[in-house]
Order: C-alpha cells, then sequence, then structure tokens
C-alpha cells in the first residue's frame, strides 16, 4: 500500500522524484516491510516510477515476462507498465510486439467478465496502451 501512495504523491506532484526515489528504496530495503511487496508488484511499480523519472535501487528489467504472473489484475498491469516503460527508453519495437501480446491475453480473458461488462473492461483506463 505503501508504494501505491508513494504512486499518488508523485502524481500530484507532492513529492519530487528525487524524494519518491529515496522512499521508493527505503520501503524495499526495509525486511519487514518487504515480506509485504510481491517480486512482480515492486517490479510493476519500478516500471512506472521509472517512466517518471525516478532512479531506485530496484531496475525495471526487461526478463521479466507479464504471463508468467498468477494474479490476473497485477499482469495486466505488468503488461501496460513493461509496454510503456519500453516505449519511455526508446524500445519501440519491443514494446508493439509486447502490446500485440497484450491484447490478445486481454481478448481472451474477456471471455470470463460477464455481457453487461465486457465493454467497461475493454475500455478500462487503466488498461490502455
Amino acid at each position: 500500500m505503501q508504494l501505491f501512495e508513494l504512486r499518488c504523491k508523485l502524481l500530484l506532484k507532492e513529492v519530487t522524484p528525487e524524494q519518491a526515489s529515496m522512499e521508493f528504496d527505503s520501503i524495499i530495503a526495509n525486511p519487514e516491510m518487504r515480506k509485504y511487496f510481491y517480486e512482480w508488484n515492486t517490479q510493476m511499480l519500478s516500471f512506472w516510477f521509472a517512466r517518471h523519472g525516478c532512479k531506485t535501487r530496484f531496475k525495471p528489467s526487461e526478463d521479466y515476462d507479464p504471463m508468467k504472473c498468477n494474479a490476473v489484475y497485477l499482469r495486466m498491469m505488468m503488461f501496460v507498465e513493461k509496454i510503456k516503460w519500453l516505449r519511455h527508453i526508446g524500445k519501440n519495437g519491443e514494446a508493439n510486439e509486447l502490446k500485440e501480446q497484450y491484447l490478445k491475453h486481454r481478448q481472451e480473458m474477456a471471455f470470463y467478465v460477464p455481457d453487461e461488462f465486457k465493454q467497461s473492461y475493454l475500455d478500462h483506463p487503466f488498461y490502455q496502451v
């Protein structure tokens, strides 16, 4: 929860990227706090923080395959953040390939969404790339 709060503070410009970097690192470095964060969540947020000018010790990695994440919500967010991060660092070809994979997977997952919610699921702003 602290990392999502920090994300909101950065979006609202309540902290600078430098302050956010230091706070992100201190949260992840604390062994007591680390047990509450899963690697996938931390990696997804590291993509996000890197795109917003933060230089954290926990670096985004191109090696993370969102399809290996078991939590559907987090998998979708991993796809979105990794695609945006790849574009941010100028790897547009890789971003486009991952986007195609993501959109195909998203359509497959729409099968499980009731018909009355399907369009809002597909149009949800959190999952747009």
